[in-house]
């Protein structure tokens, strides 16, 4: 078992942080490192970043809920006391990655 301590939400790049990070989450585990994997995979197919926001952390949040849909608590438990989550996001629906990016099989 890794040992948990308040960590900064300033890792990575931008592109590739995971949405505990960007929503603020004081404790993370090494599943923000495989979110910045995928991202980077996807990024080799599509010779673009995937979520390609304007270098806000909300625009990113928001590229990243535009794609993966916005959770809510009952898929994502203690969602709600994220310090940088609130109820008023826009509700976007999640798509189909396989429309999205047709040469990943």
């Amino acid at each position: 078992m890794v040992p948990q301590k308040t960590l900064t939400h300033e890792i990575e790049t931008l592109w590739y942080r995971a949405p505990e990070v960007l929503l603020g989450q004081p404790l993370y585990t090494s599943a923000v490192d495989i979110w910045a994997v995928g991202c980077i995979f996807i990024e080799c197919f599509t010779r673009k970043p995937f979520f390609l926001g304007n270098g806000y952390e909300i625009e990113q949040i928001f590229q990243i809920f535009s794609i993966m849909g916005t959770p809510n608590p009952k898929i994502w438990p203690g969602l709600e006391k994220l310090p940088d989550f609130k109820g008023s996001f826009p509700r976007f629906k999640r798509q189909n990655l396989r429309d999205l990016i047709p040469a990943i099989s």
